[in-house]
């Protein structure tokens, strides 16, 4: 579980709304329906990457002491002081009196632990010489080969000391970590099944847990999770088997409540331990108790003031809040202890995004795509959305171009350059867009519903309803889609079934404006004027200030006879919108069948003046002067 997916996957994502088509019927109800949404990607890392990763080789058989060889326990002594020069000298003088396998051994394991590498592989390489079945010496040289990114030749060491020795755990134990680092998960995980049945103890539980990991990565979560329990039954109190357990519960509530009594469990067992409270505020955000979730990752770091994992966890929780400057703190503070970090910079440029302030979110993106050698899809993807934003359109498709070259399956690259040809009104280019979008993920709903659109732009009226029935199977509660489905119903004159999808939209959401105004309007073509009066006074009331809704609202009443309501509602709704023509039109209709013939002239010559092309005053005036 993770605490943003979303999707600038997840991320659980960031929406960036914007209105880019208008589509008409009669009565234009469909006014602004055909909503396309750019999506902002999530960073290139998750919020809450996976806690534990397989446990490092081990190199436990560190320089073994002789007890019968005073020199050399000297020798011991000297490096546990960390005096190196001086238990150097030591075993030159050893070797100096007898050359021996053991002795290079051990002043390799010296270099070693030093950190020098290669000349620790030189002693190894004698030691090896000298006794061939050496065990001690063939491990070292082993975990040398594999400190200096030989790994081949590592794994093939590591062989031939098990050859030697089967029940070498160390060896075995190791030999697993190489297959995983070189991307053999299956034979890792059985190297690592051996290394178990060598064990006991605190390396047991080690090998079981790094076992569970690989488990996971397998995807075989029953076995993974019950290498954790074995682990977890061995040592109680480590914390790693725990954390790894809880995050293999499902994203579920019964999942998230088993995970938040792992993660509480950890904290009676370890206080204060901070991966354990950033793991409780990912399942906290993910159940909308976000003072919760922020309490806990600001706990954590006030318990562990450098853990820049509970910090960066934070400062996208603060993001997805539009918390901007909260956020930047956070980030800026990663950004001081470490400046190449590209995905700080990333977020940042998040930030910048969410105040408007394209040009600081442009040079944050850029400076991601330069800590990553440009190599950053995701960065140059919210690049192209922010130059999009600046109305930039040509860097815009230059920048999700690019983000398609380094990730060729990038559905959400194709979406947004779809988007950008569809707000350019490039139907064609548009279309080839969104068809690639769901081409490589079929089940994104967006790009489905931006098909619709382009449909309809197009008059392939059969084409786009299938398109918005296809939004609507992957995401059942998408209104717009939903909405737009009806509009094209209407348009068909299908309005019975225009008017039970747009019922069921505000059976969901009886906040939707817009529902309740293409419901009336429909109520009103399917000559159910006291329904269309129900219907548009709800819109009305939802908001207020939309004078075309009062407009069509005065059509209604007319309609179901309420002539006198009708001449109120338009009356007002001028006071709003004295320049409207259209409603100056509607008003005259309504005096005319009060009889107030003067006025109705006086609004018809209004509504010609303000826009002579009108279409209807001549059929109002004809009325009137028929009289």
């Amino acid at each position: 579980m993770k605490l943003f997916r979303e999707s600038f996957v997840p991320v659980i994502i960031v929406i960036l709304g914007i209105f880019l088509m208008l589509l008409y019927v009669r009565f234009r109800a469909e006014y602004d329906a055909d909503k396309v949404t750019a999506i902002e990607i999530k960073p290139m890392e998750a919020a809450f990457p996976e806690q534990g990763t397989v446990v490092a080789a081990i190199d436990s058989e560190a320089i073994v002491s002789n007890g019968s060889d005073p020199v050399r326990q000297r020798a011991d002594v000297l490096i546990a002081q960390g005096k190196w020069k001086d238990a150097e000298q030591l075993y030159l003088n050893i070797l100096a009196s007898k050359r021996s396998s053991r002795v290079l051994n051990d002043l390799g394991a010296l270099y070693l632990k030093k950190g020098d590498v290669s000349r620790a592989l030189d002693y190894f390489n004698q030691a090896t010489d000298i006794n061939p079945d050496d065990t001690s010496s063939i491990f070292f040289k082993a975990l040398a080969l594999s400190r200096s990114g030989h790994n081949s030749e590592a794994m093939e060491s590591y062989r031939t000391l098990l050859a030697r020795q089967p029940g070498h755990f160390e060896g075995q134990y190791n030999l697993g970590v190489l297959l995983i680092r070189e991307g053999d998960n299956e034979g890792g995980a059985v190297a690592l099944e051996k290394a178990v049945s060598l064990a006991s103890g605190k390396h047991k539980a080690q090998a079981l847990y790094s076992l569970g990991l690989v488990r996971s990565k397998l995807n075989q979560l029953p076995k993974a999770a019950s290498a954790f329990e074995a682990a977890i039954s061995l040592l109680p109190g480590d914390p790693g088997p725990r954390m790894a357990l809880a995050k293999l519960e499902p994203d579920t509530a019964e999942g998230q409540t088993s995970a938040l009594e792992q993660y509480r469990r950890i904290l009676e067992l370890k206080p204060n331990y901070s991966p354990a409270l950033v793991g409780m505020a990912s399942i906290l955000s993910a159940q909308h108790k976000r003072r919760e979730a922020e309490q806990a990752l600001r706990q954590a770091i006030q318990y562990e003031p450098e853990y820049s994992r509970a910090h960066s966890a934070l400062g996208l929780l603060l993001l997805s809040e539009k918390r901007w400057q909260d956020a930047r703190d956070q980030f800026e503070w990663m950004l001081q202890r470490d400046p190449a970090n590209a995905e700080v910079y990333f977020n940042l440029g998040r930030i910048a995004y969410g105040e408007k302030d394209f040009d600081r979110a442009v040079s944050e993106y850029q400076n991601a795509l330069k800590m990553q050698s440009g190599d950053y899809p995701e960065a140059l993807l919210n690049l192209g959305l922010t130059y999009s934003a600046k109305k930039d359109s040509a860097a815009a498709l230059k920048s999700y171009e690019a983000a398609l070259k380094l990730r060729r399956q990038y559905p959400e690259a194709w979406y947004n350059i779809g988007m950008l040809h569809l707000s350019q009104k490039r139907d064609d280019l548009a279309e080839k867009a969104f068809h690639n979008a769901v081409r490589l993920r079929p089940d994104y709903e967006q790009a489905w519903f931006n098909l619709g659109v382009v449909y309809g732009n197009t008059n392939r009226e059969k084409d786009a309803m299938e398109a918005y029935r296809k939004a609507l199977s992957i995401r059942p509660e998408y209104h717009q889609a939903q909405l737009n489905l009806a509009v094209r119903y209407a348009k068909r004159k299908e309005y019975k079934e225009a008017i039970r999808l747009y019922q069921a939209i505000l059976e969901r959401d009886m906040t939707y404006s817009l529902a309740w105004f293409n419901l009336g309007n429909a109520f009103i073509e399917n000559n159910q004027p006291a329904e269309a009066v129900t219907a548009l006074h709800k819109a009305a009331a939802l908001e207020p200030d939309n004078t075309k809704i009062m407009r069509f609202l005065g059509r209604a009443l007319l309609l179901d006879k309420k002539d006198s309501e009708s001449v109120q509602v338009l009356e007002n709704a001028l006071v709003a919108d004295p320049a409207d023509a259209r409603l100056r039109l509607e008003l005259a209709r309504a005096l005319f069948h009060t009889g107030r013939l003067a006025d109705a002239r006086a609004e018809l010559k209004k509504a010609r003046q303000l826009d002579p092309a009108l279409s209807g005053v001549d059929e109002e005036i004809r009325k009137i002067e028929g009289l």
